[in-house]
């Protein structure tokens, strides 16, 4: 099973600019530093989060729902979408006993390009201008 120490190292060998957070819980950012995404230890799992956006009370959502569970069904290699809060993820888990360095960069960067290639179709379904992606 991976220790805090491995995963560190990943994270360094994925050369993105990051920082540690807390102990077992690191900011990983792309190379625009435009999608954070915060990595944490949980227990035997590595849990990748990606905040989309917040949800406003007032808007109709039912198109959003829509979409996300088409795209969690059909165009998700790693993740799925979901809500947490009334916010929008993304949320990946790893175990640790099988996670290696191209596990986790693989998830690392389908994460990445996930929200690069459909944030702008998920923000058009809630009928919105929502803010970049970001992590919480």
């Amino acid at each position: 099973m991976k220790t805090i120490e491995d995963i560190d190292g990943f994270i360094l060998k994925l050369e993105l600019p990051y920082s540690e957070l807390d102990h077992g819980m690191w900011l990983i950012q792309d190379q625009q530093e435009t999608i954070s995404i915060v990595v944490s230890l949980s227990g035997p799992v590595l849990v990748m989060r990606i905040k989309i956006f917040e949800l406003k009370d007032s808007q109709d959502q039912t198109r959003l729902f829509r979409l996300l569970l088409e795209l969690n069904a059909s165009e998700l290699l790693y993740g799925a979408y979901g809500l947490e809060n009334n916010e929008v993820v993304l949320v990946e888990s790893l175990s640790l006993e099988y996670l290696d360095f191209s596990l986790f960069q693989e998830a690392v960067e389908a994460l990445i390009m996930t929200v690069a290639t459909q944030y702008g179709m998920i923000s058009r379904a809630l009928g919105s201008k929502a803010s970049q992606a970001e992590a919480r």
